[in-house]
């Protein structure tokens, strides 16, 4: 299957192996830095499919954060260079999911709970993105947009080691990718029959 050019291309690293020691020393390090910490809350993640998502190598998330709601479609999701996505924000997601059960059949197949801390380093639309994810299942992990590094003055080297996590783990993947590292599947953790996963950290 050809892959979709839909879409924005994602452009962030992933940092893996977070304790919490090492959440509690990127806090300092982003003060030291000038870096703002601009949230810490708890995401209710909700994954869909009406059978078709293997298929068209898609991912429909809903994620309720911080005051509002976020649709995400994942195109190219097994292809990790070539992954995209589509973003909106709605006002309802019990209202949307059930808009989608019923139109176009989609059924909850993952569903947890995960603290995100975010930071900003840099002013405007060239600041840096930095979001912390907490799941239950597996140490947390850092995700670094890259798209407005160099215009700081960093590379992406330089950037971790002055965070001080040279000596961890830096990927692109995507969450459910990540858990695999860990020998998890993301889908069976967190399927709504057996999880109970509320808050993590």
């Amino acid at each position: 299957m050809e892959k979709s050019k839909m879409g924005l291309l994602e452009k962030e690293i992933k940092i893996l192996d977070l304790s919490l020691d090492d959440l509690q020393s990127i806090d300092k390090k982003m003060e030291k830095l000038g870096a703002r910490k601009v949230a810490d809350y708890t995401r209710h993640i909700r994954t869909l499919d009406n059978g078709t998502s293997n298929d068209l190598d898609q991912l429909l998330r809903v994620t309720d954060e911080d005051g509002y709601t976020k649709a995400t479609l994942h195109i190219n999701q097994s292809d990790e260079p070539k992954k995209r996505h589509i973003k909106f924000h709605l006002k309802n997601s019990d209202k949307f999911i059930e808009f989608l059960e019923c139109r176009y059949d989609e059924k909850v197949i993952a569903d947890t709970y995960a603290r995100r801390i975010s930071y900003e380093l840099g002013s405007g639309d060239n600041c840096i993105d930095f979001d912390i994810d907490c799941f239950e299942a597996i140490p947390a992990f850092m995700e670094i947009d890259t798209e407005n590094i160099e215009k700081n003055g960093f590379t992406i080297e330089t950037l971790i080691k002055t965070l001080g996590l040279e000596e961890k783990r830096c990927v692109v993947l995507g969450t459910e990718a990540i858990h695999k590292l860990y020998g998890i599947d993301y889908f069976s953790v967190y399927n709504p029959k057996n999880n109970t996963n509320k808050k993590t950290y």
